[in-house]
């Protein structure tokens, strides 16, 4: 929504909700990897069936449809998108493409390896370790971002882009989801996580300098998360609408194929709000068609995988 309009208006509105998505990203890997600890090779599995299939289709046929078209797309594009290097690639110097939203997915790959890492490593460590592990590499992380941005003379994406910068959102949130989860439910959280909210809503918008607008936002934002499960019923009520749950489902096709429509509004042919009705209408498409069904068969199959290596030969 951002991309369509919004950011005129609310400047910074879709930014805010990449950061977002990343606290939200931490938060769940914290609960898959340290809490519930899957093994590793099922959490890779169950990775790589949500995410590449459909990536691979979207970069396929957006590289058929609009090659040469809309900015820099071609087969190196397409190969940086699909080895998770793209971000970096524009950090280096690649001008931007019709794939350039795609570095946040970078980032969350990126981020999701090392925290399967760190799993790997501190399995039969305490709790303590490993969220200040975990902690201190997303304050390192946070620190560069600050650092960079306040002696970047250049484009904010290019410090923003970059995963040692942007896996600040996703290790904090881990780290403070493992070290707060057995407190939550205390009655302080009721206020804590909409004030929260409230509060890094207000320091990306008036921040004025990357303490405020970068640190204070993002440490703000992992502590809403983790708070909402027992946040006043008034705040949790908002997170739990069965629209925002559909939503939720379509979500990472929806982010795919937006994009495009957002690129075609350069144009001007087409009224913003159909673009972004079309970008959501064939992100729903692309769940339904591409997405859940070949999810569910790698899913399948790897599960069958499973079984039969633990079966007496």
């Amino acid at each position: 929504m951002g991309h369509f309009g919004a950011d005129r208006y609310l400047p910074g509105f879709s930014s805010f909700g990449v950061d977002l998505f990343f606290v939200l990203s931490g938060r769940l890997m914290a609960e898959i990897l340290f809490v519930k600890q899957m093994p590793l090779p099922m959490f890779f599995a169950r990775r790589f069936a949500r995410v590449y299939p459909t990536l691979f289709v979207f970069v396929l046929i957006t590289g058929l449809a609009f090659h040469g078209t809309v900015g820099e797309y071609g087969l190196k594009v397409a190969a940086f998108a699909l080895t998770f290097t793209l971000n970096y690639a524009f950090v280096y110097g690649l001008p931007f493409s019709l794939l350039d939203h795609i570095w946040s997915l970078c980032v969350e790959e990126h981020s999701y390896i090392l925290l399967a890492l760190i799993a790997f490593a501190t399995r039969s460590r305490s709790k303590f370790i490993t969220s200040g592990l975990i902690l201190a590499a997303g304050l390192l992380a946070l620190i560069n971002g600050v650092v960079r941005l306040d002696m970047s003379e250049g484009v904010p994406s290019q410090v923003m882009w970059r995963t040692d910068v942007a896996m600040a959102g996703i290790f904090i949130s881990a780290a403070l989801f493992i070290v707060l989860r057995p407190w939550r439910h205390r009655d302080s959280w009721t206020w804590i996580a909409p004030c929260a909210l409230a509060s890094a809503v207000l320091a990306r918008m008036f921040g004025l300098d990357a303490a405020a607008f970068f640190g204070a936002k993002t440490i703000l934002l992992a502590v809403a998360v983790i708070g909402i499960e027992y946040s006043a019923p008034w705040f949790r009520r908002n997170f739990e609408g069965n629209a925002l749950r559909f939503f939720g489902l379509c979500s990472f096709s929806i982010y795919l194929w937006q994009e495009p429509f957002y690129k075609l509004m350069g144009l001007g042919v087409v009224p913003p709000v159909f673009l972004l009705i079309l970008g959501i209408t064939c992100g729903i498409a692309s769940y339904y068609l591409i997405e859940r069904p070949l999810r569910a068969t790698l899913n399948a199959m790897f599960s069958r995988q499973a079984v039969g290596q633990t079966l007496p030969g």
